[in-house]
Protein backbone atom coordinates (compact mmCIF):
# COMPACT_ATOMS: atom_id res chain seq x y z
CA UNK A 1 0.00 0.00 0.00
CA UNK A 2 1.59 3.39 -0.87
CA UNK A 3 0.34 6.83 0.53
CA UNK A 4 -0.39 9.60 -1.89
CA UNK A 5 2.20 12.76 -1.66
CA UNK A 6 0.22 15.43 -0.29
CA UNK A 7 2.45 18.23 -1.18
CA UNK A 8 -0.49 19.83 -3.30
CA UNK A 9 -2.84 22.29 -0.81
CA UNK A 10 -6.69 20.96 -0.44
CA UNK A 11 -6.35 17.57 -1.39
CA UNK A 12 -7.67 14.62 0.68
CA UNK A 13 -4.94 12.27 2.14
CA UNK A 14 -4.88 8.90 0.22
CA UNK A 15 -3.18 5.74 0.11
CA UNK A 16 -3.20 3.16 -2.38
CA UNK A 17 -2.83 -0.50 -2.90
CA UNK A 18 -3.84 -3.46 -5.47
CA UNK A 19 -4.73 -6.72 -4.12
CA UNK A 20 -4.93 -9.98 -6.00
CA UNK A 21 -8.13 -11.53 -5.27
CA UNK A 22 -9.02 -15.90 -4.66
CA UNK A 23 -7.74 -17.52 -7.41
CA UNK A 24 -8.91 -19.35 -9.57
CA UNK A 25 -11.82 -16.41 -9.13
CA UNK A 26 -15.13 -18.05 -10.23
CA UNK A 27 -16.90 -15.78 -12.14
CA UNK A 28 -20.82 -15.86 -11.95
CA UNK A 29 -21.22 -16.91 -15.82
CA UNK A 30 -18.81 -20.10 -15.18
CA UNK A 31 -15.63 -18.76 -16.53
CA UNK A 32 -12.48 -18.95 -14.30
CA UNK A 33 -9.56 -16.19 -13.92
CA UNK A 34 -6.68 -17.68 -12.97
CA UNK A 35 -4.68 -14.37 -11.68
CA UNK A 36 -6.89 -11.09 -11.11
CA UNK A 37 -5.72 -8.06 -9.00
CA UNK A 38 -7.65 -4.72 -8.08
CA UNK A 39 -6.17 -1.48 -7.55
CA UNK A 40 -7.94 0.57 -4.92
CA UNK A 41 -7.38 4.34 -3.19
CA UNK A 42 -8.53 5.02 0.28
CA UNK A 43 -9.32 8.60 1.15
CA UNK A 44 -9.50 9.69 5.10
CA UNK A 45 -9.00 7.83 7.97
CA UNK A 46 -9.87 4.16 7.83
CA UNK A 47 -10.67 3.97 11.43
CA UNK A 48 -14.11 6.13 10.24
CA UNK A 49 -17.15 4.26 8.96
CA UNK A 50 -16.43 3.34 5.39
CA UNK A 51 -18.37 4.77 2.06
CA UNK A 52 -17.96 3.11 -0.99
CA UNK A 53 -17.73 5.41 -4.61
CA UNK A 54 -18.17 3.75 -7.69
CA UNK A 55 -18.90 5.41 -11.74
CA UNK A 56 -18.86 4.24 -14.82
CA UNK A 57 -17.38 1.75 -16.66
CA UNK A 58 -15.01 4.31 -17.77
CA UNK A 59 -14.11 5.68 -14.03
CA UNK A 60 -11.18 4.67 -12.19
CA UNK A 61 -10.12 4.46 -8.79
CA UNK A 62 -9.45 8.29 -8.18
CA UNK A 63 -13.13 9.44 -7.33
CA UNK A 64 -10.81 13.07 -5.24
CA UNK A 65 -8.23 15.18 -6.56
CA UNK A 66 -5.26 13.08 -5.71
CA UNK A 67 -1.75 13.78 -5.68
CA UNK A 68 0.76 10.70 -6.67
CA UNK A 69 4.19 10.74 -6.53
CA UNK A 70 4.51 14.68 -7.47
CA UNK A 71 1.62 13.82 -10.88
CA UNK A 72 -1.73 15.62 -9.94
CA UNK A 73 -4.50 13.41 -10.66
CA UNK A 74 -7.96 15.62 -11.28
CA UNK A 75 -11.01 13.13 -9.55
CA UNK A 76 -13.87 11.99 -11.52
CA UNK A 77 -16.08 13.13 -8.21
CA UNK A 78 -13.92 15.40 -6.22
CA UNK A 79 -16.79 18.27 -5.58
CA UNK A 80 -18.95 15.95 -3.62
CA UNK A 81 -15.54 14.20 -1.70
CA UNK A 82 -13.57 16.11 0.56
CA UNK A 83 -13.43 17.68 3.97
CA UNK A 84 -16.73 19.83 4.83
CA UNK A 85 -17.87 17.92 1.22
CA UNK A 86 -21.35 16.46 0.96
CA UNK A 87 -19.29 13.09 1.37
CA UNK A 88 -17.52 14.26 4.52
CA UNK A 89 -13.99 13.18 5.17
CA UNK A 90 -14.22 14.49 8.70
CA UNK A 91 -16.78 11.98 9.52
CA UNK A 92 -15.79 9.08 6.78
CA UNK A 93 -13.46 7.10 4.78
CA UNK A 94 -13.99 6.64 1.09
CA UNK A 95 -13.05 3.54 -0.64
CA UNK A 96 -13.12 3.28 -4.48
CA UNK A 97 -11.42 0.74 -6.99
CA UNK A 98 -10.59 0.12 -10.45
CA UNK A 99 -13.56 -2.77 -12.25
CA UNK A 100 -12.42 -5.96 -12.61
CA UNK A 101 -12.42 -5.97 -16.35
CA UNK A 102 -10.49 -9.92 -16.89
CA UNK A 103 -7.43 -8.44 -19.29
CA UNK A 104 -4.30 -6.25 -17.87
CA UNK A 105 -5.66 -3.10 -18.48
CA UNK A 106 -2.23 -2.24 -20.96
CA UNK A 107 -3.65 0.44 -23.40
CA UNK A 108 -2.69 -1.85 -26.36
CA UNK A 109 -4.05 -5.35 -25.41
CA UNK A 110 -5.55 -7.38 -28.19
CA UNK A 111 -9.33 -8.31 -28.67
CA UNK A 112 -10.48 -12.11 -27.74
CA UNK A 113 -13.83 -13.40 -27.08
CA UNK A 114 -15.49 -11.50 -24.62
CA UNK A 115 -15.01 -12.58 -20.86
CA UNK A 116 -18.54 -12.65 -18.98
CA UNK A 117 -18.08 -10.34 -16.24
CA UNK A 118 -21.64 -9.65 -13.89
CA UNK A 119 -21.86 -6.86 -11.65
CA UNK A 120 -22.19 -9.75 -9.57
CA UNK A 121 -18.64 -10.91 -9.90
CA UNK A 122 -17.70 -6.77 -8.82
CA UNK A 123 -20.23 -7.32 -5.62
CA UNK A 124 -17.20 -10.15 -4.54
CA UNK A 125 -14.32 -7.88 -5.86
CA UNK A 126 -15.59 -5.55 -3.01
CA UNK A 127 -16.16 -8.23 -0.26
CA UNK A 128 -12.91 -9.41 -0.68
CA UNK A 129 -11.50 -5.80 -0.44
CA UNK A 130 -13.21 -4.84 2.45
CA UNK A 131 -11.53 -8.72 4.29
CA UNK A 132 -8.42 -7.05 2.82
CA UNK A 133 -8.88 -4.00 4.93
CA UNK A 134 -10.66 -5.41 7.73
CA UNK A 135 -13.91 -3.52 7.30
CA UNK A 136 -16.80 -5.47 8.12
CA UNK A 137 -19.31 -3.15 6.73
CA UNK A 138 -20.11 -0.56 4.70
CA UNK A 139 -21.81 2.72 6.38
CA UNK A 140 -22.94 3.32 2.48
CA UNK A 141 -22.40 2.25 -1.63
CA UNK A 142 -23.07 5.36 -3.55
CA UNK A 143 -22.99 4.04 -6.98
CA UNK A 144 -23.38 5.75 -10.23
CA UNK A 145 -24.23 4.22 -13.77
CA UNK A 146 -22.65 1.03 -13.92
CA UNK A 147 -21.52 1.78 -10.43
CA UNK A 148 -24.80 2.19 -8.97
CA UNK A 149 -25.98 -1.33 -10.96
CA UNK A 150 -22.89 -2.86 -8.65
CA UNK A 151 -23.80 -0.99 -5.49
CA UNK A 152 -27.57 -3.07 -6.21
CA UNK A 153 -25.79 -6.12 -6.81
CA UNK A 154 -23.54 -5.82 -3.60
CA UNK A 155 -26.52 -5.08 -1.73
CA UNK A 156 -28.22 -8.09 -3.01
CA UNK A 157 -25.68 -10.70 -2.55
CA UNK A 158 -23.98 -9.27 0.68
CA UNK A 159 -26.79 -7.52 2.63
CA UNK A 160 -25.35 -7.65 6.15
CA UNK A 161 -22.44 -5.85 4.84
CA UNK A 162 -23.72 -2.34 3.73
CA UNK A 163 -26.43 -0.09 5.80
CA UNK A 164 -27.53 2.19 3.03
CA UNK A 165 -27.73 2.37 -0.99
CA UNK A 166 -27.65 5.24 -2.79
CA UNK A 167 -27.83 4.40 -6.55
CA UNK A 168 -28.05 6.96 -8.95
CA UNK A 169 -29.29 6.74 -13.06
CA UNK A 170 -28.79 3.12 -13.29
CA UNK A 171 -31.92 0.15 -13.61
CA UNK A 172 -32.44 -3.46 -12.15
CA UNK A 173 -31.28 -4.67 -15.92
CA UNK A 174 -30.68 -2.99 -19.34
CA UNK A 175 -33.72 -2.20 -21.76
CA UNK A 176 -33.85 -4.16 -25.07
CA UNK A 177 -33.08 -0.16 -26.64
CA UNK A 178 -29.72 0.19 -25.03
CA UNK A 179 -28.82 -3.01 -25.04
CA UNK A 180 -29.14 -3.29 -29.07
CA UNK A 181 -27.05 0.04 -28.92
CA UNK A 182 -24.07 -1.13 -27.14
CA UNK A 183 -24.21 -4.69 -29.01
CA UNK A 184 -23.88 -2.19 -32.05
CA UNK A 185 -20.61 -0.26 -30.25
CA UNK A 186 -19.40 -3.69 -29.37
CA UNK A 187 -19.78 -5.01 -33.19
CA UNK A 188 -18.35 -1.97 -34.22
CA UNK A 189 -14.98 -2.22 -32.33
CA UNK A 190 -14.31 -6.07 -32.85
CA UNK A 191 -15.28 -4.94 -36.97
CA UNK A 192 -12.24 -2.36 -36.88
CA UNK A 193 -10.50 -4.79 -34.46
CA UNK A 194 -10.68 -7.08 -37.60
CA UNK A 195 -9.40 -4.77 -40.18
CA UNK A 196 -6.19 -3.76 -37.71
CA UNK A 197 -7.69 -0.74 -36.46
CA UNK A 198 -8.40 -1.11 -32.25
CA UNK A 199 -7.92 2.85 -31.95
CA UNK A 200 -10.81 3.79 -34.74
CA UNK A 201 -13.03 1.38 -33.70
CA UNK A 202 -12.90 2.51 -30.08
CA UNK A 203 -13.91 6.20 -31.47
CA UNK A 204 -16.51 5.31 -33.30
CA UNK A 205 -18.32 3.08 -30.18
CA UNK A 206 -17.35 5.71 -27.58
CA UNK A 207 -19.44 8.65 -30.37
CA UNK A 208 -21.92 6.26 -30.53
CA UNK A 209 -22.51 5.83 -26.59
CA UNK A 210 -22.24 9.73 -26.32
CA UNK A 211 -25.41 10.01 -28.08
CA UNK A 212 -26.88 7.72 -25.10
CA UNK A 213 -24.80 9.35 -22.39
CA UNK A 214 -25.79 13.11 -23.40
CA UNK A 215 -29.58 14.28 -23.11
CA UNK A 216 -31.40 15.42 -26.43
CA UNK A 217 -32.38 18.65 -25.35
CA UNK A 218 -28.17 19.65 -24.32
CA UNK A 219 -27.30 18.61 -27.58
CA UNK A 220 -29.91 20.24 -29.47
CA UNK A 221 -29.59 23.30 -27.26
CA UNK A 222 -25.60 23.19 -28.44
CA UNK A 223 -25.84 21.87 -31.93
CA UNK A 224 -29.42 23.38 -33.50
CA UNK A 225 -28.59 21.43 -36.37
CA UNK A 226 -25.93 23.92 -37.71
CA UNK A 227 -24.23 22.76 -40.77
CA UNK A 228 -20.59 24.36 -42.27
CA UNK A 229 -19.95 24.82 -45.33
CA UNK A 230 -16.48 24.96 -46.90
CA UNK A 231 -16.60 25.75 -50.56
CA UNK A 232 -18.21 22.31 -51.37
CA UNK A 233 -17.33 20.76 -48.09
CA UNK A 234 -19.71 20.34 -45.27
CA UNK A 235 -19.52 19.06 -41.78
CA UNK A 236 -21.75 19.12 -38.94
CA UNK A 237 -20.72 20.49 -35.70
CA UNK A 238 -22.20 18.04 -33.16
CA UNK A 239 -20.32 15.07 -35.57
CA UNK A 240 -16.97 17.20 -34.58
CA UNK A 241 -18.37 16.90 -30.77
CA UNK A 242 -18.97 12.84 -30.49
CA UNK A 243 -15.50 12.47 -32.53
CA UNK A 244 -13.57 14.42 -30.10
CA UNK A 245 -15.15 12.74 -27.29
CA UNK A 246 -14.28 9.12 -28.99
CA UNK A 247 -10.61 10.04 -29.23
CA UNK A 248 -10.21 11.37 -25.83
CA UNK A 249 -11.87 7.90 -24.75
CA UNK A 250 -9.40 6.25 -26.67
CA UNK A 251 -5.89 7.96 -25.65
CA UNK A 252 -6.85 6.36 -22.44
CA UNK A 253 -8.98 3.21 -22.41
CA UNK A 254 -7.98 -0.23 -23.80
CA UNK A 255 -10.65 -1.76 -26.20
CA UNK A 256 -10.33 -5.26 -24.17
CA UNK A 257 -11.82 -3.47 -20.89
CA UNK A 258 -14.93 -1.55 -23.21
CA UNK A 259 -16.03 -4.77 -24.51
CA UNK A 260 -15.85 -6.78 -21.40
CA UNK A 261 -17.41 -4.04 -19.01
CA UNK A 262 -20.05 -2.71 -21.84
CA UNK A 263 -21.34 -6.42 -21.87
CA UNK A 264 -21.38 -6.45 -18.25
CA UNK A 265 -23.90 -3.92 -18.07
CA UNK A 266 -26.31 -5.62 -20.83
CA UNK A 267 -25.67 -8.57 -18.32
CA UNK A 268 -26.65 -7.08 -15.28
CA UNK A 269 -30.02 -7.85 -13.41
CA UNK A 270 -31.07 -8.40 -9.69
CA UNK A 271 -33.75 -9.38 -7.99
CA UNK A 272 -35.17 -6.09 -6.29
CA UNK A 273 -36.71 -8.31 -3.70
CA UNK A 274 -33.80 -9.02 -2.03
CA UNK A 275 -32.71 -5.60 -1.61
CA UNK A 276 -32.81 -5.22 2.34
CA UNK A 277 -30.96 -1.82 2.56
CA UNK A 278 -32.28 1.34 3.08
CA UNK A 279 -31.85 2.90 -0.33
CA UNK A 280 -32.28 6.29 -2.25
CA UNK A 281 -32.51 5.69 -5.74
CA UNK A 282 -31.74 8.57 -8.01
CA UNK A 283 -32.83 9.58 -11.41
CA UNK A 284 -31.98 12.16 -13.81
CA UNK A 285 -34.62 14.03 -16.11
CA UNK A 286 -34.30 13.18 -19.64
CA UNK A 287 -31.63 9.98 -19.16
CA UNK A 288 -31.86 7.49 -22.24
CA UNK A 289 -30.03 4.73 -20.57
CA UNK A 290 -31.51 4.78 -17.16
CA UNK A 291 -35.32 5.93 -17.80
CA UNK A 292 -36.79 8.12 -14.38
CA UNK A 293 -39.79 5.85 -14.95
CA UNK A 294 -37.81 2.87 -14.56
CA UNK A 295 -36.20 3.92 -11.59
CA UNK A 296 -39.22 4.80 -10.35
CA UNK A 297 -40.85 1.32 -10.78
CA UNK A 298 -37.52 -0.49 -9.31
CA UNK A 299 -38.07 1.71 -6.10
CA UNK A 300 -41.55 0.57 -5.85
CA UNK A 301 -40.03 -3.05 -6.54
CA UNK A 302 -38.14 -3.24 -4.17
CA UNK A 303 -40.22 -1.69 -1.74
CA UNK A 304 -40.73 0.62 1.83
CA UNK A 305 -36.89 0.81 2.33
CA UNK A 306 -36.76 2.15 -0.89
CA UNK A 307 -37.51 6.07 -1.85
CA UNK A 308 -36.95 7.73 -5.07
CA UNK A 309 -35.51 11.18 -6.35
CA UNK A 310 -35.70 13.06 -10.02
CA UNK A 311 -32.61 15.13 -10.88
CA UNK A 312 -33.52 18.25 -12.94
CA UNK A 313 -31.29 18.50 -15.99
CA UNK A 314 -31.19 18.67 -18.82
CA UNK A 315 -27.67 16.74 -19.91
CA UNK A 316 -29.17 13.26 -19.54
CA UNK A 317 -27.35 10.25 -18.06
CA UNK A 318 -24.23 12.34 -17.91
CA UNK A 319 -25.99 14.31 -14.90
CA UNK A 320 -24.45 12.19 -12.32
CA UNK A 321 -21.03 14.23 -13.66
CA UNK A 322 -22.71 17.94 -13.92
CA UNK A 323 -25.12 18.26 -11.50
CA UNK A 324 -23.16 18.17 -8.07
CA UNK A 325 -24.67 21.09 -6.13
CA UNK A 326 -28.56 18.68 -6.44
CA UNK A 327 -26.69 15.45 -5.80
CA UNK A 328 -24.54 17.02 -3.02
CA UNK A 329 -28.05 17.67 -1.44
CA UNK A 330 -29.22 14.37 -1.35
CA UNK A 331 -26.18 12.62 -0.49
CA UNK A 332 -26.68 15.00 2.55
CA UNK A 333 -29.94 14.12 3.29
CA UNK A 334 -28.94 10.44 3.72
CA UNK A 335 -25.50 10.43 5.33
CA UNK A 336 -24.87 14.19 6.39
CA UNK A 337 -25.23 15.59 9.87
Amino acid sequence: MASCNQSLPNLAECVSGTIELDSPFRLTFGQELLSAFVSYTLYGDLTKPLVLVLGGISADQYVADTNIEGIFVKGWWDPLIGYGKAIDLNRYCVLSFDYLDGQSGTLKCPLHQDINISTFDQATVINQLMNHLGIDRLAAAIGSSYGGMVALAFAEKYPDRVEQLIAICCNQKSDARNTAIRQLQRDILQFASAAGDNRQGLILARSLAMLGYRGAEELEKRFPNQINFDNSEYDFPVVGYLKAQGEKFADRFCSQRFLNLSLSVDLHQIDPTNIKSTCLLVAIQGDLIAPPECISQLSKSIGLNASYSLIQSDVGHDGFLKEFEQISQLIKSRIGT
